[in-house]
């Protein structure tokens, strides 16, 4: 009687923890897929994939952290037994979308960016200068390659986009002062890593609360609800 409380306990806690990371997972995965994997100019060079899957074992996990405990509060058994299927699922979607962000965040991204921004600023066509890189830098909140100081590249300094914090009117000193190969290098690399931590951690906690569902499943007695 004392194991099955602890197991009781020890789901309820696991589940709210999950909850917690799952709102967690999808605002970091969002905002990295939003700012950096979904501009067309880098769309090559990054996995947009490892965002979409982590959203969606964020959602999934949300949804099942309070299914769960939803069914073990009414005690059905049938609930949590379709928890543990939903576990499954998500443990795979979790080990995809960290393995697909672990791998996005390859040793050679340093030099593809490099290689990138060295062929926008190569281009003479206006067009697609305002519509590529003034994209990136506005979603971005940055300036030029390495910084507004870059005067070797006119047309990117022309377009930077200001802070606004600062000044109403656009011009250096109200430039964004993060360059843009940082600000890439922060979301694609380092921000990246740490939600594929997340998520690592979320499938650990996912498979263990799993086979605590399997286990109450089984001693649980199904109550018929009346209406």
């Amino acid at each position: 009687m004392a194991c099955k409380s602890v197991n009781k306990v020890c789901f309820v806690v696991l589940n709210s923890i999950l909850f917690a990371c799952a709102i967690v997972e999808i605002v970091i995965a969002a905002v990295i897929y939003g700012r950096v994997y979904a501009l067309d100019m880098l769309s090559s060079l990054l996995n947009a994939s490892a965002m979409i899957i982590l959203m969606t074992a964020g959602v999934l996990s949300l949804l099942c952290s309070a299914f769960g405990i939803f069914g073990l509060k009414l005690h059905m058994r049938w609930i949590l037994f379709v928890y543990l299927a939903i576990s499954v699922v998500i443990f795979i979607l979790q080990v995809a979308g960290f393995s697909t962000a672990f791998h996005s965040v390859s040793s050679n991204l340093v030099k593809y960016l490099t290689d990138a921004f060295a062929e926008i600023k190569s281009k003479d066509d206006k067009i697609f200068v305002e519509s590529s890189w003034g994209k990136m830098q506005k979603s971005l909140s940055c300036c030029g390659v390495t910084g507004p100081e870059e005067l070797g590249a006119d047309k990117l300094v022309k377009l930077c986009d200001c802070d606004m914090k600062v000044t109403k009117n656009c011009g250096p000193k109200s430039y964004y002062t993060t360059g843009c190969f940082n600000a890439i290098i922060w979301y694609a690399s380092d921000f990246t890593l740490g939600a594929a931590a997340l998520s690592v951690s979320m499938a650990i906690i996912q498979l263990v609360t799993g086979v605590i569902s399997f286990v109450l499943a089984r001693n649980t007695e199904s109550k018929t609800i009346r209406l």
